[in-house]
């Protein structure tokens, strides 16, 4: 398989230019780009399009939230990782409601950068334990969920489609669908990431494992 193409969308050199090298020591990536300036992300997103976007939020001439809009509207299958300085609950909501994918913070050690970016290669969305400590996207424990919208979310925050989880808990594709529409509304929450928030922080392990 051929490495997994990164483009890293960081202001401070010093830091961009440690990310390159801690990436190259991984053969499963290339870093193909990098920026640090928000207004060049799009325009690099469009000609190299990279699987995978490394983006800090805070970025002259273009703000994260914004930029992940842009991308994700224009070209769905780049991965988006937030990784920034920035541990605030609203903009956490604001990166996953605008399409990002992951959420790391710089305080954060390697380790947690390394274990995030192939799970967020391989379709599934990766909170790290600082952010999930202080996201404020989740609603009350008692919920109002049933047993198999529980049993929904469990897979869903796996990574699983609406056609896989049909098969394994033989239900319809439009079954599924349903449930997971009606699990976003009560709970407030707009895509996987957010649900993922909400599993960490309501669920116990063994249900909201991620991956």
């Amino acid at each position: 398989m051929p490495p997994a193409t990164v483009l890293i969308a960081e202001d401070h050199t010093l830091v961009r230019e440690g990310l390159k090298m801690l990436l190259s020591l991984d053969p499963a990536l290339e870093v193909t780009g990098d920026t640090g300036n928000g207004a060049h992300v799009l325009a690099l997103v469009e000609r190299l399009r990279p699987d995978l976007l490394l983006l800090d939020l805070d970025l002259p001439n273009g703000h994260g939230v914004d930029i992940a809009r842009e991308v994700k509207n224009g070209f769905p299958d780049t991965r988006i990782l937030i990784l920034t300085g920035i541990l605030d609950p609203a903009a956490i909501r604001r990166a996953l409601a605008a399409g990002a994918d992951g959420y790391v913070v710089k305080h954060e050690d390697s380790q947690e950068l390394q274990r995030a970016i192939p799970a967020v290669l391989r379709g599934l969305c990766y909170i790290s334990p600082a952010v999930a400590e202080v996201a404020n996207t989740v609603k009350p424990t008692s919920s109002g969920l049933t047993p198999r919208q529980l049993e929904i979310i469990a897979h869903l925050v796996q990574g699983r489609s609406s056609q896989d989880i049909a098969a394994m808990l033989s239900l319809s594709v439009h079954t599924v669908r349903t449930h997971r529409q009606n699990i976003m509304e009560r709970l407030d929450v707009h895509n996987t990431a957010e649900l993922t928030v909400w599993a960490m922080r309501n669920l116990p392990p063994d249900v909201s494992q991620r991956g």
